[in-house]
């Protein structure tokens, strides 16, 4: 019985062992296949942002991953990347929904939302920034 559970012991100190081996080998463990999608902002990892919908007398709406018939992962790495760079072509589909959502928008807001990954510096007050905004009054036949 003995040699059993120290056969066991040994097994799994090897296995941890190999892990850990693992994730220094690829980059640590931000590596992660959910946190590949993850954007540097300086000396942090924003892992969230939030979309409004903006009206032409400045109150704004948001707009979430579900109303856009999407999920939080691909909200994150599709859709808040071609708000950034302004890919029309890619954002065809969630610029109808908002569309058909807030008629009267003529812009859409993309702020970073504070859940973040601190690298290396300890705390730092997290603060929401507009990362991009985009006028969807253009080409939507307005």
């Amino acid at each position: 019985m003995i040699l059993f559970l120290t056969a066991i012991a040994f097994m799994m100190t090897v296995q941890i062992s190999h892990d850990i081996g693992q994730i220094y080998r690829h980059g640590g463990i931000l590596r992660h296949v959910r946190m590949m999608g993850a954007r540097p902002a300086l000396d942090r990892l924003v892992m969230n942002h939030r979309m409004f919908a903006v009206m032409p007398d400045g109150t704004r709406h948001r707009v979430t991953a579900r109303q856009l018939a999407t999920d939080y992962w691909r909200f994150e790495r599709l859709i808040v990347p071609a708000v950034v760079r302004g890919d029309r072509d890619r954002l065809a589909t969630p610029l109808h929904q908002i569309r058909t959502l807030y008629p009267a928008a003529h812009r859409i807001e993309l702020i970073d939302d504070p859940i973040l990954i601190l690298i290396f510096r300890g705390s730092k007050a997290a603060q929401r920034r507009i990362v991009a905004s985009l006028d969807i009054s253009q080409g939507l036949g307005r």
